[in-house]
């Protein structure tokens, strides 16, 4: 089962790219004008989030990496294992140039992002509020990899 734990981070990802864009029709309805916003979120949002998984799913599918777990050793030096990691420490990198140093903030108060069938939805007031939102997630993400990266951990 744990050789197939990527598939169900795939899928959930690809149904909360769904949500999201289902749940955009009715504010696209409301301002058409951003619709082109909505449809670049949620492209970017189903490729960079799909991203990771699909890497894990190769290395685990092509035998290269034997399960899930093994994603939490990085320090192992697996090929797919570190090139993982790279994507997720890009996507990040990218996240924390889009909101703090490009529009990405300003871009969030204007476009509500509604996810998970309306179950999280996020209708930011300020760009500074946007940055601080943003900044949790990031740290703890930063602290998850730090972690990994720090502990010897036991193989199988």
């Amino acid at each position: 089962m744990e050789k197939f734990l990527w598939l169900l981070c795939l899928l959930v990802t690809v149904g909360n790219a769904y949500f999201f864009k289902r749940g955009a029709r009715e504010l696209i309805a409301e301002r058409p004008e951003l619709a082109e916003g909505y449809e670049k979120v949620f492209k970017g949002f189903l490729f960079f989030g799909s991203l990771p998984w699909v890497v894990m799913g190769i290395g685990i599918l092509s035998g290269s990496v034997h399960a899930f777990s093994d994603f939490f050793r990085p320090r192992e030096g697996n090929p797919f294992v570190l090139a993982f990691h790279a994507v997720l420490i890009a996507i990040y990198a990218l996240i924390v140039k889009w909101i703090y140093f490009g529009n990405g903030a300003e871009f969030l108060v204007k476009h509500r992002l509604v996810g998970f069938s309306g179950l999280i939805e996020r209708d930011f007031k300020s760009p500074t509020s946007v940055t601080v939102a943003i900044a949790l997630p990031l740290a703890a993400g930063a602290v998850a990899m730090y972690v990994m990266w720090s502990i010897e951990a036991q193989g199988r």
